[in-house]
């Protein structure tokens, strides 16, 4: 679903619930002329618009974009979905969105929690809590097998601090992808630093180290994590048939 079209929904819903029906209270409230709430209406706005309505009407940042699923008689018009599936989810519950490694390592260092723009394309997916930065991640690679599978998806917390034991993102300077491993405080160096190992759970993946002369940052703390369903695939063996391979 294009963005613009959640916008103006979301616009719509806002001016026939909160504000009687009458563009020109919103227009008032968010200190714009009313030709702009019309012209929102039919085209959509732009970030910064979107951005001032939420902090206007006392919307979470992001709200604008979000696809929500109203429980009043003017719920949402989703219209056709094209391109990638969107999941909706009853108002109120946090949507969130799920990305790959790269794009989570941009957009949780980014200053608003989801930096969504005209040309995003993502997919959203419900939880019923959550911190407003939480963002949901594709597990790439096979580090954190036989537990974490490679296309489960890990919800990170990027305000939470991490713990020993941990599963967390992070992102070694250097490198082009963040790794998904456990996080593994030790002893500080002689620099003061804390020493972190990144420990993955497949021994066939070398463990990973921050310190003094290894710069990197935790990217977020996981809080859930959702399987699904796999069948086997050529080169990846599902958890059942390496166990039948074992009896064999």
């Amino acid at each position: 679903m294009a963005i613009q079209d959640t916008r103006r929904a979301n616009l719509r819903w806002l001016i026939e619930n909160e504000f009687d029906g009458i563009n020109v209270r919103l227009a008032g409230k968010v200190g714009l002329d009313p030709s702009q709430i019309s012209r929102g209406l039919k085209l959509g706005m732009g970030d910064r618009l979107a951005r001032r309505v939420e902090a206007t009407t006392g919307k979470p940042a992001g709200w604008m974009d979000e696809v929500h699923l109203f429980s009043t008689a003017s719920a949402q018009d989703l219209g056709p979905l094209r391109g990638k599936a969107v999941v909706v989810s009853p108002f109120g519950h946090r949507m969130v969105p799920v990305v790959t490694y790269a794009e989570a390592a941009e957009w949780i260092v980014a200053k608003r929690p989801y930096p969504v723009t005209e040309r995003t394309e993502v997919d959203w997916v419900r939880m019923k809590r959550g911190g407003e930065r939480v963002i949901g991640v594709i597990v790439e690679g096979e580090d954190m097998m036989d537990e974490v599978w490679p296309g489960d998806v890990v919800f990170l917390d990027p305000e939470l601090e991490p713990q020993p034991g941990d599963y967390v993102l992070a992102k070694l300077a250097g490198e082009k992808a963040p790794v998904f491993r456990k996080y593994r405080p030790r002893k500080r160096d002689s620099a003061g630093v804390l020493v972190i190992e990144l420990t993955p759970l497949n021994e066939d993946h070398p463990e990973l180290v921050i310190d003094a002369k290894h710069k990197g940052r935790i990217l977020g703390v996981m809080v859930e994590h959702r399987k699904y369903r796999r069948r086997s695939a050529v080169g990846l063996a599902s958890p059942e048939s390496k166990k039948k391979g074992g009896e064999a």
